[in-house]
């Protein structure tokens, strides 16, 4: 794997994206994480492998110090990872306490 994607959190509203080298095990780019960009990594990801305009780089930084690993992604897009409970508190933080939908294609009815 050269690359992975994971969603990590410090707690309610710190929570960051970050890219992995799959090599070094160390942090490269983070996005600051929002509902429009976790919506993205949920579903397309296009925003987060075809460009690396909207991150920060960041070299020689260990994963953990972004807090704890909600989920990580592929660079295809392939799940690794997902720690159950702290990603449904984060969808319920992100988007159900919002009363909006993390599926970009999902109507209100």
């Amino acid at each position: 794997m050269s690359r992975r994607i994971e969603w990590r959190s410090k707690g309610e509203g710190h929570s960051a994206l970050v890219t992995v080298d799959g090599e070094t095990n160390l942090v490269t780019y983070v996005w600051p994480a929002g509902t429009e960009l976790i919506t993205n990594f949920l579903n397309k990801m296009d925003r987060l492998t075809s460009s690396d305009e909207l991150s920060v780089g960041v070299h020689d930084t260990d994963p953990e110090s972004f807090g704890m690993l909600i989920m990580a992604r592929s660079e295809d897009g392939d799940v690794v990872t997902v720690e159950p409970q702290r990603y449904w508190e984060s969808i319920g933080f992100f988007f159900r306490d919002h009363g909006i939908d993390p599926h970009p294609y999902t109507r209100a009815q």
